[in-house]
């Protein structure tokens, strides 16, 4: 006897082996055992999630003579007939090749004729989207008011290529796509009574790279028999299929917290070598981060469809990251995804993003750096003869677009509440000079705030810095931030009001401010709370400006006698000054 491969062989053969499609199964059972059967169905879906086996399965039940409470008894004549395809009254018509006029015009004269055996003439057509307009319009009459002994079963996967008037005349039922545990548990009973020695996360691998398909799962299956002699194991799965395993994505986060750049690069070439897809690997590292995010931070548990030793390595990952890093490396892997075929040096592009990446998460805030050593070198000093001078960033959050930066203190533009005028205040008397300067006065703490704010977003996007900075802060009411906007940069508000950005926003503020807080923006208007507030902040506007800014904070942080002695003491460089 031939082989019979395992998709074939497992094919379900009554509704109870019907997996995933319980809301269909239960409808068609119910009608067959009330006698309300229509003339005509439509099964919808992806490929190998079992319409046509559902339409066999159903053309078994409307004829098998020993039915067993709507179920076929799979025994009898009439079974094995339609199950072997032999049956002269049950006909499986292929649509990609019967789609004509004249095709259509034949299974007309056909249908007159009574079933030669069974209750039931019933016609199977697969793929029936495929039928010209022509034979759709010729068919529609019959599809109508066939005859009492026929039954039509359509089957197609792409539903919105079939007109109107015929859908009108079907009853519609639309198949699922299934869950990898769905598969996985129908593999792992395959697998059993086959005999077949197979690790469970392999199993899991070929239904995860299935798709939703069960007969593809099979055929995969099948396959792996054929590819391992030993017991098949998940990176026999990666070696078949091209794929990478969960290890190497795991990899590539921990040298991201690490700032492990070379291993990154050693990863990507390592891929290359065995002819792995630069771009499934770069939709599946996208999957992946998006996977830490949710088990981490969304408490999207349920929506991670991996085993549960997975789940817990990437719980373990998650607290190496925080959220806003999440989100923002997901989204520059969808950017690159979406364009990635197209580039002309695709390995670079990936090895430019990635090693970024790292070097973002392995940088040390120059500003922490020098706050601690400053603290500790007045702890040391006997005679407390003062504090260095702390580091200029460069960056001036009060600018006169006439003239060089105001230094004196931020005040409010908006209109007071009442009616009674402001006072004027007072002058201040010039403090006498003390033998030693000491410490400037610390900033008020929601401009702190605000400044702090403005450097995590820079850091994470200037295009997004350049238009926060259009606005004025207006200070902190009810756990907002408050940000306003004049009519004239009200575009500005509107762009940073898009979802994706303002929950960046949001999630850069809450870490900033160690707690939850929301950002509020609003168009500027005269009524709008008196609070103080500092002039618009004008970050750089054009590359020129941009490179400028950067090589000046670096020329003022290589002045300061603090960064020269860290370089000199770690012998290290200066990678990035925060403006």
């Amino acid at each position: 006897m031939s082989y019979v491969v395992l998709a074939r062989k497992w094919r379900p053969k009554r509704f109870e082996d019907v997996v995933g499609q319980e809301h269909i199964t239960t409808t068609l059972l119910n009608s067959i055992r009330s006698g309300r059967t229509a003339h005509a169905y439509l099964f919808v879906g992806p490929r190998g999630i079992g319409k046509t086996s559902t339409a066999r399965i159903f053309a078994k039940a409307l004829t098998c003579p020993e039915a067993n409470d709507g179920e076929p008894c799979g025994e009898c004549s009439a079974c094995r007939e339609i199950a072997d395809g032999r049956s002269i009254d049950v006909i499986e018509i292929d649509g990609a090749s019967n789609n004509s006029v004249e095709d259509v015009r034949v299974l007309r004269e056909n249908v007159k004729i009574g079933p030669a055996s069974l209750k039931f003439k019933v016609y199977i057509i697969d793929e029936v989207h495929m039928l010209s307009a022509a034979a759709f319009n010729a068919f529609l009459k019959t599809l109508e008011e066939p005859p009492a002994h026929v039954k039509f079963i359509f089957a197609t996967t792409e539903a919105q290529k079939i007109p109107a008037t015929v859908l009108s005349r079907c009853q519609r039922f639309d198949f699922r796509r299934l869950t990898s545990r769905q598969i996985f548990k129908r593999l792992k009973d395959i697998v059993d009574s086959e005999g077949i020695r197979v690790d469970e996360r392999a199993l899991f691998a070929v239904a995860r790279a299935s798709e939703g398909s069960m007969r593809d799962a099979q055929s995969i299956l099948d396959q792996l028999v054929s590819f391992s002699e030993a017991e098949i194991s998940v990176s026999d799965v990666h070696a078949m299929l091209g794929t990478v395993g969960f290890d190497v994505y795991r990899q590539v986060a921990i040298a991201f917290c690490e700032g492990d750049s070379f291993l990154i690069l050693k990863t990507i070439d390592d891929l290359v070598e065995r002819g792995k897809d630069l771009a499934q690997f770069l939709r599946e590292l996208t999957l992946f981060f998006r996977n830490i995010f949710m088990v981490s931070f969304s408490g999207g548990e349920q929506l991670v469809d991996l085993p549960e030793e997975d789940i817990s390595a990437l719980k373990e990952l998650g607290g190496r990251f925080k959220p806003s890093d999440l989100i923002r490396m997901v989204q520059e892997f969808s950017e690159l995804e979406a364009r990635f075929r197209q580039l002309p040096s695709a390995r670079i592009a990936l090895e430019m993003l990635l090693m970024r990446i790292a070097q973002v998460g392995a940088e040390v805030s120059i500003d922490s750096l020098i706050s601690k050593l400053t603290s500790l070198e007045k702890r040391l000093k006997p005679g407390g003869g003062g504090s260095p001078p702390a580091l200029d960033t460069g960056r001036q959050l009060a600018l006169d677009p006439q003239g060089p930066a105001v230094k004196e203190k931020p005040r409010n533009t908006y209109r007071p509440s009442s009616d009674e005028p402001a006072e004027e205040a007072e002058p201040e008397e010039p403090a006498a000079e003390p033998e030693s300067s000491p410490p400037p006065e610390e900033e008020e703490p929601q401009l702190n705030l605000f400044r702090r704010f403005l450097d995590k977003v820079q850091e994470h996007s200037m295009s997004t810095y350049s238009f926060l900075g259009r606005g004025r802060f207006c200070g902190i009411e009810n756990g907002q931030m408050i940000i306003a906007f004049d009519a004239v940069n009200g575009y500005h508000k509107k762009h940073l009001e898009q979802k994706n950005i303002k929950m960046l926003l949001e999630e850069t503020l809450k870490e900033v401010a160690g707690g939850q807080m929301k950002l509020k923006l609003v168009l500027e208007r005269e009524d709008a709370p008196a609070v103080s507030q500092p002039k618009q902040v004008t970050p750089p506007t054009s590359l020129t400006e941009i490179e400028e800014s950067k090589e000046r904070r670096m020329e003022k942080a290589l002045e300061n006698p603090v960064v020269k002695k860290v370089i000199d003491l770690f012998n290290g460089k200066i990678v990035y000054v925060s403006g």
